[in-house]
């Protein structure tokens, strides 16, 4: 499989369907590849590793179950600080948020 990080969304959604490959492991490529390169991009404001994984495993038993899969089921994704999140720092790209919890 090509690396995973430079898969579409859709490539990465076909994969987990036809079990090439794990929400859990396309979520890890992810995670990996933020931790190589954040610190030069600043791109991620708040990474959520611990529930990224958590749903990666629910999403995975979901799959395991046979469970009719949603069209991204499984795929990681990145949501802009400027979205209210429950229990995650929402600055909108201002430091007067920059202990905003919703």
């Amino acid at each position: 499989m090509s690396e995973i990080t430079q898969l579409t969304a859709t490539e990465i959604a076909d994969a987990i369907r036809s079990r090439q490959l794990s929400s859990h492991e396309a979520v890890s490529a992810h995670l990996d590849r933020i931790d190589a390169v954040n610190d030069r991009l600043n791109a991620v404001v708040v990474l959520t590793r611990d529930s990224a994984l958590r749903e990666a495993k629910l999403a995975d038993e979901s799959t395991a179950r046979g469970d009719t899969p949603a069209s991204l089921h499984g795929v990681p994704i990145t949501v802009k600080d400027a979205y209210e999140m429950a229990g995650v720092v929402s600055t909108g790209g201002t430091l007067g948020r920059k202990d905003f919890v919703p």
